[in-house]
């Protein structure tokens, strides 16, 4: 019989099936599974509905298989971590769950994801026109808000009265230079992402996906092609695992880089302002205040969101077989202006060449508590160990 590696590649929690009658049966070989909830990813032997049955207990946990129908993904129990083995079985029925995504299309602007009755977040494919009092020329598209929590708090902010331009989880950059001429995506002008089609969209009972392909344009033509492929995974008792996959390919030469000293562009996540208290960010260094340029594989951002007891936060990774594996990063930690980006160029600049293609790759590890509650550094140790520039 074939026996199949199993590898982890995200982190997140478990799901259980019933009514499963078995079929064939497949031996998965386990190894080095971190001590927290675990995705992981193996061959499909054959077309057709799998689930994963642990050896101490006979739990089973379903398979959502790729749309090419070639790979499996599964979630294990940080109590099941370190079998050496589970039994991959095909069978004639998977049963869905009440708590199975789902998502939702306005038709004009906006998809919905949800888990259960659950909001995890908005993406803005469409323009976003701006509230009463704020400049016209900030509409914007191609981002994510707002972003939830695990009990329903906002942990994104759009249109702040500080920084308008701020738009919840976004790429942009101060600095686009194309022959010669500096356009903004950072402020919103001269440049804009665009959504030019959504080319695939998933919800199972392990995760949900989408790609879109978006066109940086300018005010007389289209300059770049950008893929997004966002993937949520299954929220756990402690998180939910959210993969972002860039994807550029420029049709001119274009060079990004900053405007001023601080860095600023890249990977930009707006926290809100109101009602967020007690904000703590740390990464591999331990707590770090408002800064720029701070170099480190990861960064860490916890508070009580929505005047809540209880923290919560997020943490951010960079894939370390990114273009910039060791980033800096940009941090303002006050209670009353929360902002992260992944800076990169950071102080310099990179030329996008045409007919060649570029790829950056992120988590967001979204956890109940402070960062040593939310094991943040489990999650960061998972994403390390992850099959790279591949997300399944």
């Amino acid at each position: 019989m074939k026996r199949y590696n199993l590898y982890p590649i995200f982190i997140l929690s478990i799901l259980f099936l019933s009514n499963c009658a078995s079929l064939e049966q497949t031996p998965i070989q386990t190894a080095n599974l971190p001590s927290i909830q675990t995705p992981v990813a193996f061959e499909i032997p054959s077309p057709g509905q799998y689930i994963l049955r642990s050896p101490i207990d006979n739990s089973l946990f379903p398979v959502q298989t790729s749309a090419d129908g070639q790979t499996g993904s599964a979630l294990i129990p940080a109590s099941e971590a370190s079998l050496p083995e589970f039994s991959l079985q095909k069978v004639k029925r998977l049963t869905l769950l009440a708590d199975s995504f789902r998502w939702d299309d306005d038709g004009k602007t906006t998809l919905s994801l949800y888990e259960g009755d659950r909001l995890v977040l908005q993406y803005h494919y469409g323009v976003i026109q701006p509230p009463e009092g704020v400049p016209a020329d900030r509409a914007r598209s191609s981002y994510i808000h707002p972003l939830k929590g695990l009990d329903g708090e906002t942990l994104t902010e759009d249109f702040p009265k500080d920084h308008y331009h701020h738009r919840g989880l976004y790429f942009a950059w101060p600095g686009v230079f194309i022959d010669g001429k500096q356009h903004d995506m950072w402020h919103i002008q001269d440049i804009w992402n665009r959504c030019e089609k959504i080319l695939d969209k998933q919800a199972g009972p392990v995760y949900a996906s989408l790609t879109i392909q978006n066109g940086w344009c300018t005010t007389d033509r289209k300059v770049m092609t950008e893929l997004m492929e966002l993937k949520v995974w299954h929220s756990g008792e402690i998180g939910q695992t959210i993969d972002l996959k860039f994807t550029w390919t420029p049709l001119e030469p274009i060079q990004i880089g900053p405007k001023d000293y601080k860095g600023y562009g890249g990977l930009n996540f707006r926290f809100p302002a109101q009602n967020r208290t007690n904000t703590v960010v740390a990464n591999r260094d331990g707590i770090q205040p408002t800064s720029d340029l701070i170099r480190s594989p990861w960064t860490d951002f916890s508070a009580q969101f929505d005047n809540r007891e209880a923290a919560s936060g997020v943490t951010f990774i960079n894939h370390p077989q990114n273009i910039d594996p060791n980033p800096g990063w940009t941090i303002r930690s006050s209670d009353s202006y929360g902002y992260i980006g992944i800076s990169w160029p950071g102080k310099d600049t990179f030329d996008f060449a045409p007919n060649n293609t570029y790829t950056n790759q992120y988590r967001l590890w979204i956890h109940r508590g402070d960062r040593k509650e939310g094991q943040a550094e489990e999650a960061v140790k998972a994403y390390f160990q992850t099959d790279p520039f591949e997300i399944r």
